[in-house]
């Protein structure tokens, strides 16, 4: 069989997906349908014969069970924390007015859990405290009505599974990690940002280089939306995949020097994570990027779409509300577009495959398709990106 890590990873972000979409009723419907499908692939397979058959059956069936139960656990996990009312936890901030909990209400947590939470005390709070926090935790809802963002799910792509308000916060120490790092590293290139440009272009600034939003109009954003360039506003898989294409530019002169050139790259692509964070589709990238070298160094042959498939699998299984999550989607299908067009000799087959496969998804999220990206992102966004390194 040739790409068992290609059938298995699909399996797991087909449970992924189903697990967070759909209802569980809905959702063990579909994936019992799937399972049965494979099973009568592998009778199939055995009548005629074909070993290839069996085998990605089998590595299907186990890898749908697996993920879906998986998913399973993480999602209602995730519900009986949102039913808790009056909260205790004891955790470290790791950003503005985000508490990353360890302890809730005296027990462990099993996944990565955070909170939102309002504080107006004199006590100075900031990344680096380890912290305990007790108030009232508030759920956040779901869609008002179709076409509605769901928030609850939004918040969850983010590890946020809630907002405590009214709360007491008693700091129990300090910590140094990647978080604070990071946190300090973004910080000093806000400042600096701030300090030499006017808010509407620092803003955008920021946007480009860390990611961060906050100081962009209202009226940019919507400008950028109806232009359908909001994309360039954030950093994305493509900048990554510049950035790191110059850094092994840079050190190319290592190559044949595998036990330096590799560390080297992956500490690299460390310090990137530190200094943007965890947004997914720059994990995507990264993901890809690590498997990619590894790959390639180890085994001298490379499939981008096993990479892909394998990059999002990691991610799903990081955190299943990844799979639905806006940034995440349209990363990850742009990519899988592009990445099955390139099998094509016709360049436009490519692009062509690319709109007709985001058109969806941008209705989806956003209840509207701009035509106009059509060619803004063909003029537009190859210029800037290639100006974000300079």
């Amino acid at each position: 069989m040739k790409n068992p890590l290609c059938v298995a990873s699909t399996s797991i972000m087909v449970a992924a997906f189903c697990s967070i979409l759909f209802p569980i009723n809905v959702s063990l419907l579909i994936l019992s349908s799937l399972v049965v499908i494979s099973f009568a692939v592998i009778i199939y397979g055995i009548i005629k014969h074909n070993r290839e058959y069996i085998v990605s059956c089998i590595i299907c069936i186990v890898f749908l069970v697996a993920g879906g139960i998986y998913c399973g656990i993480h999602t209602t996990y995730g519900n009986l924390i949102s039913d808790i009312e009056n909260i205790e936890i004891q955790g470290k901030i790791v950003d503005n007015n985000v508490v990353q909990a360890k302890l809730i209400n005296g027990e462990k947590t099993l996944f990565k859990i955070r909170f939102y939470y309002s504080y107006y005390g004199d006590e100075d709070i900031t990344v680096g405290d380890r912290v305990t926090i007790s108030g009232k935790l508030q759920q956040y809802s779901g869609p008002a009505f179709y076409g509605d963002l769901n928030y609850s799910n939004y918040a969850k792509a983010k590890y946020i599974y809630g907002y405590i308000s009214d709360c007491e916060i008693t700091k129990t120490g300090h910590y140094t990690d990647l978080y604070k790092i990071g946190y300090k590293m973004r910080k000093a290139i806000t400042d600096n940002i701030d300090l030499h440009f006017e808010k509407e272009e620092g803003g955008l600034l920021k946007a480009l280089l860390i990611g961060d939003k906050s100081d962009i109009s209202p009226e940019l954003k919507t400008s950028l939306a109806y232009s359908g360039l909001s994309h360039i506003a954030v950093v994305s898989g493509a900048h990554i995949s510049i950035l790191l294409s110059l850094i092994g530019l840079w050190f190319s002169f290592l190559k044949k020097h595998s036990k330096i050139y590799v560390p080297l790259i992956l500490i690299f692509m460390g310090l990137l994570l530190c200094l943007i964070g965890g947004q997914p589709s720059v994990l995507r990238a990264l993901i890809m990027a690590v498997y990619s070298l590894l790959v390639l160094t180890l085994f001298k042959r490379y499939d981008m779409m096993t990479s892909l498939m394998f990059s999002g699998a990691v991610l799903v299984v990081i955190n299943p509300y990844f799979a639905v999550d806006a940034g995440f989607s349209l990363s990850f299908f742009a990519t899988f577009a592009l990445v099955a067009g390139t099998k094509e000799k016709f360049t436009f087959y490519s692009l062509g495959l690319l709109f007709i496969t985001l058109m969806p998804l941008c209705f989806y999220y956003f209840n509207y398709v701009s035509f106009a990206m059509f060619f803004t992102s063909v003029v537009i966004t190859p210029i800037v990106t290639l100006l974000l390194p300079m």
